[in-house]
């Protein structure tokens, strides 16, 4: 019997924990650099499943009031309920540019591809806002089996 487990509780031999307090000092940083980016990863996640769950509800209201409103500014009125929202900042940029273009109520617009160009650069912003942090969980998926396996060859050596 290894003398190092003789100065282990009883409950721990045999564990996990036998396991880790037998193990060097580069395993024991391997092993707390995978538990970092795991709860950082899990954090992301959670966070991100909360707000999208958040944001399927608040999108089908919104889009009910937005085909609900018959008219633009009926519906700017009511966006105004739909606080931080993706589609509601998308629905201001667009409404911003026809007012801009039309200004009395009933007048032509003058360059629809505008309004278009504000819509999509209203739209990509919010998808990069969407997409925050996102990066760290493709970092995490890249570097983390590598991290792996270094501990699993530093361990066999």
């Amino acid at each position: 019997m290894n003398s190092f487990a003789v100065q282990l509780p009883i409950a721990w031999q045999g564990t996990v924990g036998s396991l880790i307090a037998q193990t060097g000092l580069v395993a024991k940083i391997v092993l707390v650099l995978l538990l970092c980016f795991s709860v950082f990863s899990w954090a992301i996640i959670y966070t991100k499943w909360r707000r999208f769950k958040t944001l399927r509800i608040e999108t089908e209201q919104f889009l009910r009031a937005f085909r609900k409103a018959q008219r633009m500014a009926e519906m700017n009125v009511m966006a105004e309920h739909f606080g931080g929202h993706p589609l509601k900042s998308i629905f201001e940029a667009g409404y911003r540019e026809v007012t801009a273009q039309v200004g009395d109520p009933g007048g032509a617009l003058r360059n629809p591809a505008a309004v278009a160009r504000s819509l999509q650069i209203a739209s990509s912003e919010q998808l990069s806002r969407l997409e925050r942090n996102l990066s760290w969980l493709a970092t995490t998926g890249a570097v983390a089996p590598f991290i792996g396996l270094f501990g699993t060859v530093w361990g066999i050596m």
